[in-house]
């Protein structure tokens, strides 16, 4: 306790949570969500630009367009894992 803290009356002290599990759950969860909302938006807005569909819900309808979109999300999928390892080096 600081001295400000001693000199104040008790009850007017403020509370100070200290770590708690809950918090450090609770926060690594909404960092997830987040993330998997980003690359959702990011996902659908790549089809949507890459297909040329009215909207981003549009999937490709022929095989050569399945195979573009095979390939682009091998190509992302390796560039991760890419600079994954590159990263850590």
């Amino acid at each position: 306790m600081s001295d400000f803290e001693r000199e104040i009356a008790s009850s007017r002290r403020l509370f100070r949570p200290r770590f708690s599990v809950v918090a450090a759950v609770t926060a690594l969860f909404s960092g997830l969500a987040k993330g998997g909302l980003a690359l959702l938006f990011v996902f659908s807005t790549l089809i949507a630009a890459i297909f040329g569909g009215p909207g981003a819900t549009d999937l490709p309808t022929t095989r050569r367009d399945w195979r573009i979109l095979l390939l682009f999300a091998i190509v992302v999928v390796v560039g991760v894992f890419a600079w994954h390892r590159l990263k850590q080096e």
